[in-house]
């Protein structure tokens, strides 16, 4: 019901039949819910208040004759509204019984589509799987089989190798010829190995190759070891050894467990047992660093030198230096220190002192040599003076010529280019005379003349003094390169303009016959020339007088 409605039209009987309500009517509706709450004694305390119950009854008619008369009120004047709204709703429920049955239908026809996607969804994902693991499978099958195929080549290599090591047990060029490219090959194989076996190290039918793998390559490091041991027992020519030794490193460090491996043999097989025998055999600190150091400047120079000097083992010197050379000694001789280095002597221990600190600095040095000093080490030939200073004069030649060469390009681009910027304004000669009614022309252009006072200026920039030593005899045939390079322009530019002047007359001539075109026709018929030909007659002034003082002016 409209409150507003209501107040407006029953303003009058609510005037006249409703009283105004006492505070003490209201009540709280938390008061009847309290434990504390008395029938009886609200009773008594209301009673009083109340009024007769005649004047009770007139009110509430009062109210409910105001209800009516506000009802009827509203009906009256919102019939229409009424009738149409039961109009609407006399069918509006066998429509929504109509609309019923295809809703349900089209749920569970969604519903069935939905279970369908989702049963399609989960055999795609199966299958996906399922074709995720034939590739796994596959991939671990490929990878088996390039397993199988490489321990069949190691071990047909350590066959061939063992049969050539029977047949030239001390022949070091047949060896490196034969051998050591087997080796080779056998160490990129193990490395191969290496990362499929950590690829499939999980799968258990792997055991048997993985017993071939360790076999194989307890094989192979044998091989190394044999060889090394070889080179550094024989004495064979300083070259051979060299490159030898530079090898056998090479296949060891190809691969971190070779590596390790290499360490190993350093260390418990040629320079463990040195180390063991000097300072069991040695009474004084003085004695076993001069012998230590002895052994790095004589029996064991090479492999230090090709260790610490190659420049492939670079990243595995201080590493191989440390793990394999001077922690064995440090920890050999740290047995024998309380012996050697007695603290009742002070002046004997002060001088131990600084004896292991000066073999420390020997021992640096001759483990970490550079490169500039090997060569002064190894080679007792002087440089001659004369050489030094032919090679510089034939560097200093030959770069000469080449900068010669690429200055005096560069200076002709240069050149070109900017006579080329004056040279470009014949492409504005058409728009001075098209339809502009200007006399037809008697003198060249005057970019002619800016252009060649250009050329001009540039060429005896390159004549003085300041420059005749770099384009010395070239500057004849620096100008005849830039005159072709420009005449070439030139006439690339002269011909598009030309060829549009012949098109647009061409265009003109159709388009006589057109009105529109009369009062051009009849400005034409006024001049002694046409358009057109006043463009090729400047255009032929301007190439003749180029032509003309680029003549005179060269000279």
């Amino acid at each position: 019901m409209n409150g507003k409605h209501l107040e407006q039209s029953s303003g009058h009987h609510r005037e006249t039949f409703i009283p105004d309500v006492p505070e003490y009517y209201c009540f709280v509706g938390e008061n009847f819910l309290s434990e504390t709450f008395s029938v009886d004694g609200f009773v008594r305390r209301n009673s009083k208040r109340v009024q007769s119950l005649e004047t009770m009854k007139e009110h509430l008619s009062a109210y409910l004759k105001l209800l009516k008369q506000a009802m009827v009120n509203l009906i009256n004047e919102d019939y229409t509204e009424f009738v149409n709204l039961s109009a609407n709703l006399v069918s509006f429920d066998k429509l929504i019984q109509n609309i019923k049955t295809p809703v349900l239908k089209f749920k569970n026809e969604t519903d069935h589509t939905g279970s369908k996607i989702n049963e399609t969804i989960e055999s795609i994902t199966a299958k996906q799987d399922r074709l995720k693991k034939i590739r796994e499978n596959k991939r671990k099958l490929s990878m088996i089989l390039e397993i199988i195929d490489y321990l069949d080549r190691i071990e047909t290599n350590h066959e061939r190798i063992e049969s050539k090591v029977a047949e030239c047990p001390n022949d070091l060029k047949a060896k490196r010829l034969h051998i050591y490219k087997g080796l080779g090959e056998n160490s990129t194989l193990i490395c191969r190995l290496n990362i499929n076996f950590d690829c499939l190290w999980s799968d258990s039918f792997l055991s048997k190759l993985r017993i071939r793998f360790e076999r194989a390559t307890q094989q192979f490091h044998a091989h190394l070891e044999n060889e090394l041991l070889f080179l550094l027992d024989h004495e064979q020519t300083l070259v051979d050894v060299t490159l030898a030794l530079e090898q056998i490193f090479a296949l060891y460090l190809i691969d971190g467990q070779n590596q390790k491996e290499l360490e190993r043999v350093i260390r418990t097989l040629i320079v463990g047992p040195c180390f063991q025998e000097i300072i069991d055999t040695s009474n004084q600190v003085a004695t076993i660093f001069s012998r230590i150091i002895d052994l790095i400047e004589n029996k064991w120079s090479r492999w230090i030198n090709v260790l610490t000097t190659s420049k492939q083992f670079e990243s595995f010197k201080f590493d191989l230096i440390i793990s394999a050379f001077w922690n064995p000694f440090v920890e050999l001789f740290l047995v024998r220190s309380p012996i050697l280095l007695d603290l009742s002597d002070l002046d004997t221990f002060e001088r131990n002192y600084y004896l292991t600190f000066e073999f420390v600095e020997q021992f640096v040095r001759k483990t970490a040599i550079s490169d500039m000093r090997l060569v002064h080490r190894l080679s007792d030939r002087s440089i001659e003076e004369c050489s030094l200073r032919n090679l510089l004069d034939e560097f200093v030649a030959n770069f000469r010529s080449t900068a010669i060469d690429k200055v005096i390009l560069l200076m002709r681009n240069e050149i070109v280019s900017e006579c080329k910027v004056w040279l470009n304004q014949v492409d504005h000669i058409p728009r001075l005379y098209r339809r502009t009614n200007k006399e037809k022309p008697k003198e060249a252009s005057s970019y002619v003349d800016k252009c060649v006072r250009q050329l001009v200026d540039c060429m005896e920039m390159l004549a003085n003094e300041n420059c005749s030593m770099v384009v010395n005899n070239t500057n004849n045939e620096l100008l005849l390169d830039v005159l072709n390079d420009l005449t070439v322009h030139y006439k690339h530019s002269t011909l598009e303009v030309l060829t549009s002047v012949q098109r647009t007359e061409d265009s003109l001539k159709k388009l006589k016959k057109h009105k529109a075109l009369n009062s051009t026709m009849i400005a034409n018929q006024l001049s002694s020339m046409s358009d057109d030909d006043k463009i090729r007659l400047q255009i032929y002034y301007d190439v003749t007088t180029l032509g003309r003082q680029v003549s005179g002016r060269m000279k």
